[in-house]
């Protein structure tokens, strides 16, 4: 079985992930943890074909990821193996930055599926979508994005975020036409992205 992989097939571009953890007293960013040769090497090659997916062989976390994990001095780390696996071809991945699967299988260590993703980028693909970078899942262009004051975390403290001004006008006009318009369907300039017709089934249509 061949393991070897083409760089050019791996897409990278500026961006955050989240995933990961480590087990040790000191709390830094995930990523900050220099993954040793031994451990990307193993995360690399233990894995069991499914198409073009390589399935870790490692366990499987409840969040659904393989994790791979070391013993250094009196700490212990435990990381995702795709990220260790992707790290053995492409170098750490820079703080701040986050893999996302291409293929959608979270257990996959095939550094083709990955590419790197702002934090944003990242968590705005949710439920299995994707789109062209730059846009919104409606096409909006990103230059429509504006700070979100409503945003708050797990703790309910505000936070930083961002939504898309478009995408707001388009909500509101929705809602709108439906009070107006009780049971008819919506018109086609109203609709979702996800809700007309595309060639490929993928939300790529930009509006402007």
């Amino acid at each position: 079985m061949t393991r070897g992989v083409s760089l050019l097939a791996v897409a990278t571009v500026a961006g955050v992930e989240r995933q990961g953890h480590q087990m040790c007293p000191s709390r830094r960013p995930w990523n900050a943890i220099l993954i040793p040769i031994r451990v990307r090497e193993r995360a690399h090659s233990k894995w069991v074909p499914d198409g073009e997916c390589w399935i870790s062989s490692y366990s499987v976390a409840s969040h659904g990821y393989a994790q791979i994990g070391w013993q250094n001095k009196d700490e212990r780390h435990v990381v995702l193996a795709h990220r260790a696996s992707w790290e053995l071809l492409n170098g750490p991945v820079p703080v701040g930055h986050t893999l996302d699967h291409l293929c959608k299988n979270r257990t996959c260590v095939n550094p083709v599926h990955l590419r790197v993703l702002t934090n944003f980028e990242n968590a705005r693909r949710t439920g299995g979508l994707d789109w062209p970078l730059g846009v919104c899942a409606n096409g909006h262009p990103d230059r429509f994005l504006v700070e979100d004051p409503h945003r708050r975390d797990k703790m309910g403290n505000q936070r930083i975020g961002h939504r898309c001004s478009k995408c707001v006008s388009l909500s509101r006009a929705r809602y709108l036409w439906r009070k107006r318009n009780s049971g008819k369907p919506m018109p086609f300039d109203l609709l979702l992205a996800r809700e007309k017709p595309q060639r490929n089934g993928s939300a790529s249509r930009i509006l402007t």
